[in-house]
């Protein structure tokens, strides 16, 4: 039985509901919405970024990079799209293009958002560690806590790899 159609008559109020589902973990509900809203609403960069998250979380990481990449090159200088997508690829352990994507990302934040300069920081230690520099991975993980001394992961992240 085909799915209903989604009222598309407030995008706003559906890319709230999406990102709530999204909170929620439930990405399985979140996916036709953000889908839908996209086709609808093709000009609004977070309504790619939310389709992308649905389907990186669902398993379906490489659906979630075509999508990214579909987004960017419409919204080239996105930095959620950007972070999204490093996020994807460090899940796929594509460390050397997780670290390009973070670093375009971070280069892209605002300076006053902090919080989301916190996260591509800590983000981009993640793939440096991996990467095997480890000085400057600390490094990042310093920066990120220094941007937000809430982020917790990045806080984790250096304790982990510094101690004995």
């Amino acid at each position: 039985m085909p799915s209903s159609p989604i009222p598309l008559h407030n995008p706003a109020g559906l890319l709230r509901r999406i990102n709530k589902l999204i909170e929620q973990r439930r990405f399985s509900k979140a996916l036709p919405l953000a889908r839908q809203l996209r086709e609808a609403d093709p000009a609004n960069p977070l309504v790619w970024a939310a389709e992308g998250i649905c389907l990186s979380e669902s398993g379906q990481s490489a659906d979630a990079l075509r999508i990214f990449d579909r987004a960017l090159k419409s919204f080239p200088n996105d930095y959620n799209i950007l972070y999204y997508k490093a996020e994807t690829l460090s899940s796929q352990k594509k460390f050397e293009k997780a670290e390009t994507a973070y670093r375009a990302a971070l280069a892209n934040v605002p300076a006053s958002d902090r919080r989301s300069r916190s996260e591509c920081l800590n983000g981009l230690g993640v793939a440096l560690w991996h990467l095997l520099m480890k000085d400057e991975a600390l490094e990042c993980w310093r920066l990120a806590i220094q941007a937000d001394p809430k982020n917790k992961t990045a806080r984790r992240n250096l304790e982990e790899f510094t101690s004995p």
